[in-house]
Formats: C-alpha cells, structure tokens, sequence
C-alpha cells in the first residue's frame, strides 16, 4: 500500500522531483522488510522528540479562538446555505449527520400484547 502511494500520488510525485533525498528516504521505508523507529526518527529523543518539536512548531502559527466562534461560523454556514438554496428554509437540519432529522411517527403503536388482551375480550 505504502508503495503503490509513493508511486501514484500527485504530492509525493512532486516530492520525489523537487526534494530526491526525502523521497528515497521514504521510499527506503517502503521497501523494508520490518519498520525500524531509530531509521524513522534519527537523532536524540526519537518520535516523542520529533512530535513535541512539531507540536512546538504549529503552536507557533495556530491562534486560540473563543468557543463560541465555532456556533456562530455554523449558523453562519446555514444561513448562507438557506440563502443559495442548498438547505430549504424553515427545515429542520441534523448538522452531525448532514440531512434532515429523520421522521417520528405521531403516535406510539400499542405494545402487541395489548391488542391480544383486547381481542380476547370479545368473545373469541
């Protein structure tokens, strides 16, 4: 699987024109017979040195946002939505499933039992 990726992927395509040396490496990781973690992460501290460098590295660029902002870029979204006529307007919309909330039925059918008692009572 590893292999057909390097081989047809638009992005690792691009990575084995413009940065040959990382795209060996990866290959070489591909191609051999058991994962070695010393090859995958060189150096001091291994992978939890390599994830707490890039974790470093992205809390440098990502901002905190207050919690409601994700409610508001919702109703956002759904207003804009009912406006280009992708969601109807006055519809109920299940926004974890993506569709409208599925139907209920209006009233509760009688357990079974009940209709047997009922029908026993009438002379059978």
């Amino acid at each position: 699987m590893a292999r057909a990726l390097l081989r047809q992927s638009a992005v690792l395509g691009v990575l084995r024109v413009e940065e040959p040396p990382r795209f060996a490496a990866l290959e070489a990781c591909a191609t051999a017979p058991s994962f070695s973690p010393a090859e995958a992460w060189p150096g001091p501290g291994g992978r939890d040195a390599a994830r707490a460098a890039l974790a470093a590295a992205l809390g440098a660029e990502v901002t905190s946002v207050p919690p409601g902002r994700l409610l508001a870029l919702l109703g956002q979204a759904l207003k804009w939505q009912q406006h280009t006529g992708a969601l109807p307007p006055g519809e109920a919309f299940d926004l974890f499933r993506g569709a409208p909330p599925p139907l209920r039925a209006t009233q509760d059918a009688p357990p079974m039992g009940a209709a047997l008692r009922a029908g026993a009572g009438r002379g059978a």
